[in-house]
């Protein structure tokens, strides 16, 4: 195990292979055009940026990932019960709302600001902390030392490289580490148990609540002034943990404008309608069909969003008016007509289907392994290779070979 993660080969000496040598850390830009509308791209303009430290190859990536698949991960899946992983669970989310009783509800969305630059690296910790204590009673304090001390370590050591000067986060924590999308979502939730869910200030016109990172959607079942009032007062809580869903206090709330990726919105009625959600600075552009790829990966890139569609939107008039939308779309970039539209007419006679495909358990084929790249012998890979030479070499063609295959 200690090969796997860090490297270290049986004799406790460092491996040679590249893949456990670190290299550069660094920063770039990711430009939040979304946040602009069309009107504003213009030059000279400034364009929102997010500062990424892509941390992929950090001396700490190597534990960072063992931590984040055996430990934080699923920490935080059972302590965030507030999330959705993908846009399917948000839809089964108000499926399962319209069916219960959905007459008279509003819709929100709250957005964190600066998320990961507001979180401060000690208030982390001490939601970490919460989240092993509540869910984890078996780990001894020992261990849990142990990993809040690689978990500090990862914190502290997330250099990168800009230019030529080296860089360290002055504040929060950094964009793209191994640990930080588990470590914020934990966070968060903490920060929302403190001041919604396990305090006084959960109002029982609340219905639901649901995240994706830092973005949330709400359903009340109030008026709009004490959805005012009540988020004024979340706001407020959230700025004494170095929070905010609103900096300007003059912004409006987004009510009744649900934001995420799924538009949606129940009738007087209570009739769920739920529609593709397509930022006004979307390009809508695809791989263009000129391009130097596989002839079927085309249709599967038509197949894919016209299921994406059809699992989205719940009406089917809405559905034939987006796909001859999204039609133009590909038509822009260069796909036959008439393949788009096959596989539209296969796509909207194909049911609305929620649930997640369970994969079969096959067992592999029973074949012999050929290692075709591989650095010195580690001990996996030495006992293959010998099960293997014992198979080939009761092969006539290399019976007579002390070694088919050498390490």
């Amino acid at each position: 195990e200690s090969y796997n993660v860090v490297g270290l080969c049986d004799s406790g000496r460092p491996s040679t292979l590249s893949l456990f040598k670190p290299g550069v850390p660094y920063f770039y830009g990711l430009l939040k055009i979304h946040k602009l509308s069309p009107t504003d791209l213009v030059h000279g303009n400034k364009i929102p940026l997010r500062l990424v430290n892509d941390l992929s190859q950090a001396p700490t990536v190597r534990s960072d990932k063992f931590l984040n698949w055996k430990f934080l991960q699923p920490l935080q899946n059972e302590f965030c019960n507030d999330l959705v992983q993908d846009s399917t669970e948000a839809l089964k989310w108000l499926e399962d709302i319209a069916e219960a009783n959905s007459v008279g509800l509003s819709s929100f969305s709250w957005d964190f600001s600066s998320l990961y630059d507001s979180l401060s690296p000690e208030f982390v910790i001490e939601a970490l902390t919460f989240a092993i204590a509540e869910l984890r009673p078996d780990w001894s304090d020992e261990f849990v030392g142990w990993l809040i001390k690689l978990v500090e370590l990862s914190l502290s050591s997330s250099f990168g490289k800009f230019g030529d000067s080296w860089y360290l986060n002055k504040s929060g924590i950094a964009t793209g580490g191994s640990l930080s999308v588990s470590l914020a979502n934990i966070a968060v939730y903490y920060a929302l148990r403190c001041t919604i869910f396990d305090s006084d200030n959960k109002p029982s016109e609340l219905l639901s609540l649901k995240r994706f990172v830092d973005d949330l959607t709400g359903l009340w079942t109030g008026s709009e002034e004490d959805f005012i009032s009540w988020s004024d007062s979340v706001n407020v809580n959230l700025h004494r943990l170095g929070l905010s869903i609103k900096d300007n206090a003059s912004d409006p709330w987004d009510f009744n404008r649900p934001g995420c990726y799924i538009k949606f919105m129940f009738s007087e009625a209570g009739e769920l309608s739920t529609d593709i959600n397509i930022k006004a600075t979307d390009a809508r552009v695809f791989l263009n069909y000129s391009s130097y790829h596989p002839r079927q990966t085309f249709p599967s890139i038509v197949y894919s969003q016209g299921l994406r569609y059809r699992r989205i939107i719940n009406d089917n008039i809405k559905l034939f008016r987006r796909l001859d939308e999204l039609k133009v779309c590909f038509i822009r970039s260069g796909y036959p007509k008439q393949m788009i539209e096959k596989i539209f007419d296969d796509v909207v006679k194909r049911p609305r289907i929620l649930d997640y495909k369970k994969k079969e358990n096959k067992k592999p084929p029973n074949e012999i392994m050929w290692s075709q790249t591989f650095g010195p012998g580690t001990p996996a890979i030495i006992k293959v290779v010998k099960e293997a030479n014992k198979m080939l070499q009761k092969c006539p063609v290399w019976a007579q070979n002390d070694k088919v295959i050498g390490v």
